[in-house]
């Protein structure tokens, strides 16, 4: 066998007979049509080309072609009879039906009679003895046999100089003895071994789901025409380049995807001809071979700039294409995935000319089938359409996709997106390919309708918002903590004893207050007095360790510091400490409402409110300064939307401030209050314990709370929804949602729940959306005055469906990093689609959008999950754990506990009451998900720790036991100690541990057919294929054994007979 036949034989032996390797080719016939003539001269040309008469044999695990003689090959065309309209499912059935490598010829012929004048014949073979190629000379032969037999005679044609079998031999002949290192086959592997170094094993596309498990190759086509021109317009560029169209169209398709987020390294594979001996040429077969075309798109290059490029490379891959793919693989290594071609995902072909069958009198019309099936992610398939004078007459175009990956109006818009991108490199071949507009007109205007979110934006700040509500109901409670309550006319006149306090002290508009105290009353009086006297109040946990918070302190540089004795003696009297207030002030201050009269000078709504400090990349906390105007603007926004200002006392709500004082989502607490509602201010101890919570909750008759989703899932744990006690409002923010959770919490009836996006950069939320709006896990829309942008890395727009960075703009936008103008200047970036002025703020978060609108959050662009140069979303992996019954929470991480060795490791939490068995939910994972996402370590623990803001706290996770889980493990039973001793044989290595994986130790896909092989022999058991690449290690083979079924009398064995 061929190398080429050996894969597709594998293929078939690992998923089963499917017509994804069918080569149908039909030809609609019109006229009076002898069906017998028909049958004599395809006879004659099966006799012709031995490998149409080919089947193949398992002998001894392996393979073998044998050549059946032309009497027992079975070679009759069959008549059906079809109405008109029945014709086109009749031939699809015909084309799409199995071939079976073991049993049946692999060509089969049909002739669907419609009438007496009109039939379809169609022809369909199998890749293994038929390519694209071989259909030209395949139907030269069938025009010379039916015209012979049509006078009578045998068909005369000049013998064939050899057959396939002949080609087989000679191929293995021509490449040589891998142990010389002068051979032709070690000499391109070298080669290939370093072109193909570091390759991406999976391209970014826009896909609209993720890959499964499964593989299915189900596919459908989507047509498309290029015009005359752009067929002229890309041959001109050719011819100046001195290149072939093919490379113009490979440069034009990598630099289309680069455009969409596949990156600038873009792997691209191809079919060619395999007809490097001119003896081939008039041969029927299996010569093609693949080569991977790997494409620079990086930097700016015009188009022209690309094509020189691409012809390199193109040039230096032609010149070692004789080393099979299957070859190419084994030695690179990839890692195997079900459903995923290795290697590359994208296939382009182009082809030159039409087929054509003439049959004298009869009126002839040949077309390749187009079938159901996809090989690969995305194939971009090109036909050139030529005069008879050779004149360029249009481009006809497929587009192959697979349905499971990538919708039918995805692909309609990645064709259409083609022709346009096409034409506009035609237009303009000296244009930088990362500037052609990708965006149609429709997708521009939804784009611009998606972020038009303008509202009427007062210029008063919040706290005038809460003096109003003071004055129209000023016995109302406005604040709990603990026993104590607070009405809103008693809130107000202490907020403004301590802000007259504060301006005494020489604070007024962007003077920064930092503010360090417990969850009291006070705390908040404090924050509102900051932003009353027009100051910037920077809040400090005082739970922090020492040194943490003086780092803060002597980077803020504060004019004063509100706090206790308690913390000013924890950090030890430093010498930057500022002006300290601990106490109360007078009761004889001023107590009136503070005006631009009593400041240091006038509040604007573009002062500072308050400054978040965050973690810094460097280690050193950064502060985050935001304005008077985005407060206003996201307490309009959530009055509105959230939680709208009470009109009568029965409408107010009673809501929990439970998250941490020092992150800036304790402000959506704060807002409810200004706006109207009765705020509950939680202590350190209730909001830590996620029963005691939910207790409280139940007994203060809670309305609403702001959680972040890892602390939703515990409370949903202790019985937060629970009949009569549910909040009536649920909202998310501060990380993704996981679609279990998702799920779950929109389905809850009583209950309506919000998600919310936004970096503390864009004050708290620039997005969001009630669960019951999606389905599936969204960030939303945007909010109120804010724009969205997804751009990719040259700051250009995206189509909706496509990966970019967010970036966002609008009244929610911070003034920018305290102190650290270059930081600034790097995140808080010109916005080129906004008024002139104005800037964006690059989140450095990834998403795309939806179709109809919605943000979808994908994760970091600076922390993105890679492993193995495979990206990796690790919601996926939690989605698929999460739904285990065993699981209550689980987190996914990506940990190096050794340089260079990243691992995947999932953190879980049982269900109460449950226990999680590691080594099943291991399978379960692995049963749903491709193995390069299974964690490498499942650690148990009693709940997942979280930080002060309730996120999760990755740096407290222990470090898995990797030896303990898997590493050495011996082989304990006789049947595994069998099976490692077949996977040490076949694999030519000394030992095999339990754990081994088979594919790391070097298996491949033969390998493994080989192996199977062995287990059915010295072992007497069996083993599924499928099975061994779900588990390829040597415990899982073990486990999976079947002991071999006793049989009745052996089935003859078909034994290839010499022609006579």
């Amino acid at each position: 066998m061929s190398h080429v036949q050996q894969r597709m034989w594998f293929f078939d032996r690992l998923e089963g007979p499917s017509p994804t390797y069918n080569v149908p080719l039909v030809v609609r016939v019109g006229g009076l049509l002898d069906a017998s003539v028909v049958e004599l001269a395809w006879v004659d040309v099966v006799g012709r080309h031995q490998v149409l008469r080919t089947v193949f044999r398992e002998v001894g695990g392996e393979p073998r072609q044998v050549v059946l003689p032309v009497v027992d090959a079975g070679v009759v065309v069959g008549v059906v009879d079809a109405v008109s309209g029945e014709v086109g499912a009749v031939v699809r059935g015909l084309a799409e039906l199995p071939f079976d490598l073991d049993v049946d010829p692999l060509v089969r012929a049909s002739l669907v009679r419609v009438s007496a004048v009109e039939h379809v014949l169609v022809l369909v073979m199998h890749h293994t003895v038929c390519d694209g190629w071989s259909l030209g000379p395949l139907l030269r032969d069938l025009e010379v046999a039916y015209r012979a037999r049509v006078a009578g005679a045998a068909p005369e044609w000049e013998p064939l100089p050899v057959q396939y079998a002949d080609y087989t031999l000679w191929q293995r002949e021509l490449l040589g003895d891998e142990g010389d290192a002068e051979s032709v086959v070690s000499r391109q592997l070298a080669y290939w071994r370093e072109a193909l170094d570091g390759l991406p094993e999976e391209l970014a596309l826009p896909y609209d789901r993720p890959r499964s498990a499964v593989t299915t190759y189900h596919g459908a086509q989507i047509d498309y025409d290029l015009t005359p021109e752009i067929h002229a317009g890309l041959a001109e560029i050719a011819r100046q380049s001195k290149a072939t169209l093919f490379m113009v169209v490979q440069a034009a398709v990598a630099a289309l995807l680069s455009r969409l987020g596949a990156g600038s390294d873009i792997p691209l594979g191809t079919s060619i001809a395999g007809r490097t001996d001119k003896a081939l040429n008039d041969l029927v077969g299996c010569f093609i071979n693949t080569l991977v075309l790997r494409t620079d798109v990086s930097g700016r290059p015009t188009f022209r700039e690309l094509v020189h490029r691409v012809r390199d490379s193109c040039l230096s891959a032609y010149a070692h294409q004789d080393v099979p793919f299957e070859r190419i693989v084994e030695e690179i290594n990839p890692r195997r995935v079900r459903g995923r071609h290795p290697l590359f995902q994208v296939g382009v072909e182009l082809f030159a000319g039409s087929l054509a069958l003439d049959l004298d009198e009869l009126t002839t019309e040949v077309e390749q089938r187009k079938m159901e099936v996809a090989k690969f992610d995305l194939s971009v398939v090109l036909r050139e359409r030529m005069s008879p004078e050779g004149t360029r007459q249009g481009i006809s175009g497929t587009l192959e996709y697979a349905t499971d990956l990538f919708d039918e109006t995805t692909a309609t818009a990645f064709a259409e997106r083609l022709v346009r991108f096409l034409g506009d490199l035609v237009a303009d071949p000296d244009r930088d390919v990362t500037a052609v507009d990708i965006l149609t007109p429709a997708e521009r205007e939804l784009l611009a309708g998606w972020t038009d979110t303008t509202h009427e934006l007062p210029d008063a700040p919040v706290t005038t918002v809460f003096e109003e509500r003071a004055r129209q109901t000023p016995d109302a409670i406005a604040l709990v903590s603990g026993e104590i309550s607070v009405t809103y006319a008693e809130l107000n006149t202490r907020v403004n004893r301590l802000a007259h306090h504060l301006i005494g002290m020489g604070v007024g508009p962007d003077a920064l207050v930092a503010i360090a105290l417990p969850r009291t009353v006070e705390a908040v009086i404090a924050w509102l007095a900051a932003c009353k006297a027009g100051g910037v109040y920077t809040p400090i946990d005082p739970q922090l360790p020492p040194e943490r918070i003086r780092t803060v302190l002597q980077d803020a540089e504060p004019a004063v510091l509100i706090t206790d004795d308690a913390l000013v003696e924890r950090i030890g009297h430093p010498s930057f400490l500022p002006p300290l207030v601990t106490g109360h002030p007078r009761a004889d201050a001023p107590d009136h409402d503070p005006t631009d009269a009593d400041r240091r000078a006038p509040l604007r709504p573009d002062h500072a409110a308050y400054i978040i400090y965050t973690s810094g990349s460097t280690g050193t906390p950064k502060g985050v300064t935001v304005l008077h105007r985005a407060l206003t603007n996201l307490l309009n926004f959530h009055s509105g939307i959230t939680f709208p200002p009470p009109r009568r006392p029965e409408e107010r709500r009673r809501v929990v401030l439970s998250a941490s004082l020092a992150f800036d989502t304790s402000w959506e607490g704060v807002l409810a209050m200004i706006a109207g509602h009765e705020l509950h201010l939680l202590d350190e101890e209730t909001r830590r314990d996620p029963a005691h919570m939910v207790r409280y909750i139940a007994e203060h008759g809670i309305d609403q709370l702001d959680v972040t989703p890892s602390v939703a899932q515990q409370l949903l744990t202790e019985g937060l929804l629970a009949d009569g006690t549910a909040p009536r409002t649920l909202m998310l923010g501060g990380e993704a949602v996981p679609e279990a959770l998702w799920s779950e919490l929109r389905a809850a009836d009583s209950t309506r729940v919000f998600n919310y996006y936004g970096p503390s950069e864009f004050c708290v939320e620039a997005s969001g959306c009630a669960l019951s709006e999606s389905p599936r896990a969204t960030i939303g829309r945007p909010v109120h005055n804010t724009r969205v942008y997804v751009l990719d890395e040259h700051l250009n727009p995206v189509p909706p469906g496509v990966l970019g960075e967010i970036h966002l703009a609008g009244a929610n936008l911070g003034r920018g990093y305290l102190g650290r103008a270059a930081l600034t200047a790097e995140r808080f970036v010109a916005d080129p689609f906004g008024a002139p002025g104005t800037r964006m703020y690059r989140s450095g978060d990834l998403g795309r959008w939806t179709a109809d609108g919605y943000l979808l959050y994908v994760g970091r662009s600076d922390d993105q999950v890679k492993l193995r140069g495979l990206r990796i979303e690790p919601g996926e992996i939690h989605q698929v754990i999460a739904n285990q019954p065993t699981v209550a929470d689980v987190a996914v991480v990506v940990r190096e506990d050794v340089v260079g060795d990243k691992r995947l490791v999932a953190y879980v939490v049982p269900a109460v009451g449950g226990l999680v068995d590691v080594g099943v939910l291991r399978g379960e994972v692995g049963r749903v998900l491709p193995d390069y996402m299974v964690p490498s370590a499942f650690v148990v623990l009693g709940a997942l720790p979280l930080t002060r803001n309730g996120k999760l706290d990755r740096r407290a996770l222990p470090v898995p036991d990797y030896g303990a889980l898997s590493a050495g493990r011996v082989p304990r039973s006789e049947r595994e100690r069998g099976v490692a001793a077949l996977f040490a044989e076949v694999l030519r290595v000394e030992s095999v541990s339990l754990d081994d994986n088979f594919f790391d130790l070097g298996g491949h896909s033969l390998l493994a057919t080989r192996l199977v092989n062995r287990i059915r022999t010295t072992l007497d058991a069996e083993v599924n294929l499928m099975r061994l690449f779900a588990d390829p290690t040597v415990a899982g083979v073990a486990a999976a054994l079947e002991d071999k079924p006793k049989s009745g009398a052996a089935r003859p064995r078909l034994v290839s007979r010499t022609e006579g």
